[in-house]
Order: structure tokens, then C-alpha cells, then sequence
């Protein structure tokens, strides 16, 4: 192991997570759901071994017990068979499983598709004569045939607290973490078991100056809907603080509860921001300042993981506003859309169609056209209403040609239908998307319209636009009127999109233009408009300067590994004699706590003899000096380091 790590470092690595996802040699990973409990045996051989969580660990995680034998073979004996039942179950899984007394949502829970693998692998292929390759997926890590244990749950008296993994850190890993410290090697705790923490913490803390460990990409617990043991605690925040490492907000957490100043105090930041706004810049400004709070002021950095499966953040405006409220039709997204002001503000300030599916998503009410949708589900809009919003951007993209003449009325449908064609195939009625581009672009000139789109259009135009008040006459049905004031409704909520910010000028890739309000952080070149739009949701500057400043926190947290590891590596004192003053002097350094007490005797047999030299030293990364003068008429002195 000690030939590994060397090898390791002489390579250039620095950063170590010594526990991943799945159990390893070094100890236990956090529990954070049934796929990696699946992953886990699938490598090691065994599933999770658990032990209940305490009201400490604030826990509300749960491992499933996976065995679904009774579902496959009700399946099997419902006749759907052959070589593509993957495809047809999967769109279905949910409607299966509510016929076996589990809740909408279970399909996913169990795997989106692992059901489907389980009938394959284990049944219904060998009765067809097909044979799983050596390096398929083994049939013993499907949960199927006990092949996983009976996991406790809430109702069990003494497992009210969640689930957590047994494991700890084992003597191989103990090993491992002090040959990385030798090394000065930053160490990162996330990913690991609540058990290993509270070791690895331990080991850290003995060190002569304290070794710096790291929570490197993460959240609070107490701000989790879900709570598992990989994020941090309090007392994880304290230990990493007083230990001289860093947290970084992580971008995992899509939902998170909102920032309460009462649980961590206000001493440390300035900012207030509305939590309503789930998986967006919203929800990163909680857990960033829960983190600044509990890091008292420094050492808070990104921890994006943008590299993994995680959802990013998304955008606060439109139809795929709140993402993170998940598909609950009962949720407040509506509410939470309508809420929302102060995008962030590009120049030009209108930018390219989005030809993405920007404008269809979980706001739209997938059983309405035209009709309302349904508010009391949570919808915020129509098919029809989501064309609209596509409608609006290239309305604002070709204004400047069509009131210049620069584009005629044959010009202008010839562009429409370019465009149109080019959206995403998402779209329910790209005819409509361009429809209404042009009824509001005929606005402009007061050009005749056929279609109620352009109809409409054209009243929304000259309503919204030119102000001219009551509207035109062609709009004269109910039908007609109820469609306009949706669409109207459209229109002002694009408007709540323009901030007040000095402009940012748009990520562009080749002919892409990105726009963070409709599209969210959807790479990393949309960070500065992450930032801006953090400043725009009420982050103040003093605390975005925690940000800021994580680069020298990350130096100044690595230079803390180093001279940690010097601790370790030489721990004898220094004593120098002093020449050119008259008495003599000698000076001492050492490795030194702020309470630790010089002390001096003329002899070493007595500890009454001994008499402190100075209290309380002064230190300097971690290393005392003193200086003590010594008496000519002394034939010998002795001194020792006296630690509380």
C-alpha cells in the first residue's frame, strides 16, 4: 500500500477520495439508495450491511429491501414475453406495479428497468435457449430471490433515524490515510461512511498541527429533503473549519429546504434569498450560505460535479422552471414560476430562437391544448401557451427586420417556416410556434392576419406593445378571448426575465446563443451567468467573495497539508544556541498547540522542580518560537514542552 500511494504521488496526485460509491478496502461509503447497494454487491459481493441511525446523524434514509420475485413472476404469468419486453415495459412500469399495490413512482425507485433485466436474465431467456455471456450481468445482484437482506424501517422500534453503513474504517484504510498525510496529500471526506468520518476526523486531529481534511462537493444535511449520511453535519462543518480545510457547495442537491439563520446563526453572511425557486441558483444560494455560515466566513468553493450524473442547475423561467419539484402533480411549481424576477440581462438583449425544447416542460399541462390548465395540479401552462413562449423569442429576434422593411411579408414566412422547422421535434405544433410569430411581427406594420394564431398575435402586439388598450375587434368569441389572455399571460412572464444587472454578453458556440434564464447552467462556459444570476437572487457581493476567494483558501489549505505532514515526518524539537549576547540563549521550535507550556528545571527527577519559561506561545503556521536566555551560573538547564 505504501508503494501504491508513492507511486501515486510521484505521478503528480495530490487529491484523494479514499471511499468512492461502493465499499472498499480502505472502509465504508456513505448510503445514498438502492443503486449503489446494488452497485456494492455487484463489486464486492455482499449488499450493505447497515445499523441505525441516531437523532445525532438527523437521517432520514432508507434502503430498500429489494427482492421484487413475486412482481417477475406475476409478469412472467401475465404472458409478456419475448426478445422486447425491454421497450414495452419500461413506458409502462409504473402502470405494472400499481397493479401489485405499489405506488406511482415505484418504477423508477426500483430502477427503471431493472424488473425488465430480472425477467431477461433469470427466466425468460433460458426458456427461449438464449445464454447470458460470462460478462453479463451475473443473475445474483438482482433483486430477485432474497438475494438481498430484510432491511429494518421506520416502524421498527430503534430505526426511527434512517439507515447508515456499518463499516467503518478498516486497518488497511487507518494505514492509508496516514501514509497520505506523510505525503501531505489532500484527503476529501465526502463519499465516505458517518462512521469513517468520525475516524478519519480522529486521525486528523492528533496530528502535532492538525491535517486539513476537505468536503469537497456537498451539502448540508439539516437544508436536505432527503436526508443521507454523505452530507454534512454541524459538527462535520466544525471539524473541517478547525482542521483548516474547505467546503465545496456541490450542485447535486436539486431541492433543497430554505436557509434559516436561526439554526447557524447570521454572523458570516448578509444575504437573504427566497427559496422558491427549486433547482436553480435559488437552491445553490441556501446551501451557500448555510456553508459560509458554518465555515465562519472562508473556505467555501464550487463543487460543481458537473462531470457526473447530477442535475445541473436549472432555469428559473418558463416551462422548465423548478425542475426539481419533480413530477408531483400536486407541487407548487406554478406558484414558483410566477414568482420569479430579475433574470439575468445579455447583450443583445434579445439574442437567437431557442431551438432547444426550452418551452416544453413540466409546468406544461400535457392533457390541455387550449383549454386552462389545470392551476390545481400545479400547471402553469397550456401546449398551446409553451408554443407561445417559442413564438415570443423570434418575435423579439426578427422585430429590427421586419420594422425596417429588411423583411417583407413573403420574406418574413419564409424565415418563419426556416425557423419553425428547426425546433425540436418536442414541440406539439410547430405551425403554431410560427403562426404566432407572425401574427405579433404583422403587428409591427399593421398587416392583414388570416389564422386565429395571428390573430391573436397581432391583439397581443398591439395590446402589449403599442398599448393601445381595449382589444381588436377580431378578437370577438369567447374562444378567441380566453386563448388571448393566456397567450398575454405568456408575454408578461417573459418580460419578468430582463433584470437589472449591467448586460452580460451571451455564451455564443457557433450559431448557439445560451440563455441561462430558459436553459439553466447547461455547461460550464454558463458559470459567470451563474454568478451574475446569484447576485441577481440577492447574494450579496460581501459573501460572493467567499467564492472568490477559494482559490488562495485552496493554496493556503494545501500549504496547511504540507506543514502538517512536516509535523508528522519530523516531530523532535529544534535547539539552537544563540551566539552574541552576553548571558547566552538558546531558542526552541517546535510544533506547537496555542496552549501548550514551556517549562524549565535544573533537574528532571522532580516534577515540582519544573517552573514554566512562557505560557500560551504565539505560532506561525502551526510552528513556536521562543527564545530563553540562560544564566551564566548555571551548570545545566533542562526544558520540555508541556501539552494540555
Amino acid at each position: 500500500m505504501r508503494n501504491e500511494i508513492q507511486r501515486l504521488y510521484d505521478k503528480g496526485l495530490r487529491y484523494i477520495f479514499p471511499v468512492h460509491l461502493v465499499n472498499n478496502s480502505f472502509g465504508g461509503t456513505a448510503i445514498t439508495g438502492d443503486m449503489l447497494n446494488i452497485a456494492n454487491r455487484f463489486l464486492n459481493g455482499e449488499a450493505f450491511q447497515i445499523q441505525p441511525g441516531t437523532p445525532q446523524d438527523n437521517l432520514t434514509l432508507y434502503l430498500s429491501t429489494l427482492d421484487y420475485t413475486k412482481q417477475v413472476k406475476l409478469i412472467e404469468e401475465a404472458g409478456i414475453a419475448g426478445p422486447f419486453i425491454a421497450p414495452f415495459v419500461l413506458p409502462i412500469m409504473d402502470v405494472i406495479l400499481s397493479g401489485f399495490g405499489l405506488p406511482p413512482g415505484s418504477g423508477a425507485a426500483v430502477g427503471a428497468g431493472l424488473i425488465p433485466v430480472a425477467i431477461l436474465g433469470t427466466t425468460l431467456l433460458p426458456e427461449l435457449g438464449v445464454e447470458l455471456s460470462n460478462d453479463g450481468i451475473p443473475s445474483d445482484i438482482l433483486p430477485i430471490n432474497n438475494h438481498y437482506p430484510p432491511y429494518n424501517q421506520s416502524n421498527v422500534p430503534g430505526w426511527e433515524f434512517g439507515h447508515k453503513n456499518a463499516k467503518g474504517l478498516t486497518p488497511l484504510g487507518r494505514f492509508a490515510i496516514k501514509e497520505m498525510m506523510k505525503r501531505g496529500m489532500m484527503i476529501d471526506i465526502d463519499h465516505m461512511s458517518e462512521e469513517m468520518v468520525g475516524q478519519v476526523v480522529e486521525i486528523a486531529t492528533q496530528n502535532p498541527v492538525k491535517y486539513p481534511l476537505n468536503s469537497g462537493h456537498n451539502s448540508p444535511r439539516e437544508m436536505d429533503i432527503d436526508r443521507g449520511e454523505n452530507s454534512r453535519t454541524f459538527d462535520h462543518f466544525e471539524a473541517v473549519r478547525d482542521l483548516g480545510g474547505l467546503y465545496g457547495v456541490g450542485w447535486e442537491n436539486s431541492a433543497s429546504k430554505a436557509f434559516d439563520d436561526s439554526s447557524v446563526g447570521q454572523n458570516y453572511t448578509q444575504s437573504t434569498v427566497p427559496n422558491d425557486a427549486a433547482g436553480t441558483s435559488k437552491t445553490f444560494a441556501q446551501n451557500f450560505l448555510y456553508g459560509v455560515e458554518s465555515m465562519h466566513g472562508q473556505g467555501v468553493a464550487f463543487g460543481t460535479d458537473a462531470d457526473g450524473i447530477i442535475a445541473i442547475p436549472g432555469p428559473r423561467f418558463g416551462p422548465q422552471g423548478s425542475f426539481a419539484l419533480g413530477k408531483d402533480p400536486q407541487s407548487i411549481r406554478r406558484n414558483q414560476i410566477l414568482a420569479q424576477e430579475n433574470g439575468v440581462l445579455y447583450t443583445t438583449q434579445y439574442g437567437r430562437p431557442l431551438q432547444t425544447p426550452v418551452f416544453v416542460g413540466r409546468a406544461i399541462d400535457p392533457d390541455r391544448e387550449k383549454n386552462a390548465p389545470r392551476i390545481e395540479l400545479g400547471y402553469a401552462y397550456n401546449k398551446e401557451q409553451g408554443d407561445f413562449f417559442a413564438a415570443v423569442r423570434i418575435y423579439y429576434y426578427l422585430h429590427d427586420l421586419v420594422s425596417d422593411l429588411s423583411l417583407d411579408i413573403n420574406g418574413l414566412k419564409i424565415e418563419l417556416q426556416q425557423i419553425s422547422n428547426a425546433l425540436h421535434d418536442s414541440y406539439p405544433d410547430k405551425g403554431r410556434v410560427a403562426r404566432y410569430a407572425l401574427g405579433l411581427l404583422e403587428g409591427i406594420h399593421g398587416w392583414d392576419t388570416g389564422s386565429d394564431e395571428e390573430t391573436i398575435g397581432r391583439a397581443i402586439y398591439e395590446s402589449r406593445v403599442d398599448q393601445e388598450g381595449p382589444l381588436p375587434q377580431e378578437v370577438n368569441t369567447t374562444d378567441l378571448k380566453a386563448r388571448y389572455e393566456r397567450a398575454a399571460a405568456v408575454w408578461d412572464n417573459y418580460q419578468a426575465q430582463f433584470g437589472n444587472n449591467i448586460p452580460l454578453t451571451r455564451c455564443e458556440t457557433l450559431y448557439k446563443q445560451w440563455d441561462i434564464n430558459f436553459e439553466g447552467v447547461a455547461h460550464y462556459g454558463l458559470i459567470p451567468d451563474f454568478l451574475q444570476d446569484l447576485k441577481n437572487v440577492g447574494v450579496a457581493n460581501a459573501d460572493l467573495s467567499v467564492l472568490f476567494r477559494s482559490a488562495e483558501s485552496f493554496a493556503r489549505m494545501w500549504t496547511k497539508c504540507l506543514n502538517a505532514a512536516d509535523a508528522i515526518n519530523h516531530p523532535v524539537m529544534q535547539v539552537t544556541g544563540l551566539s552574541g549576547i552576553s548571558l547566552g540563549q538558546v531558542q526552541i521550535k517546535w510544533y506547537a498547540k496555542d496552549d501548550d507550556v514551556v517549562e524549565q528545571s535544573d533537574g528532571v527527577l522532580n516534577s515540582s522542580l519544573w517552573t514554566p519559561v512562557t505560557a500560551n506561545p504565539g505560532t506561525t503556521n502551526g510552528i513556536a518560537t521562543v527564545n530563553i536566555g540562560i544564566g551564566t551560573a548555571a551548570s545545566s538547564k533542562f526544558y520540555r514542552i508541556r501539552k494540555k
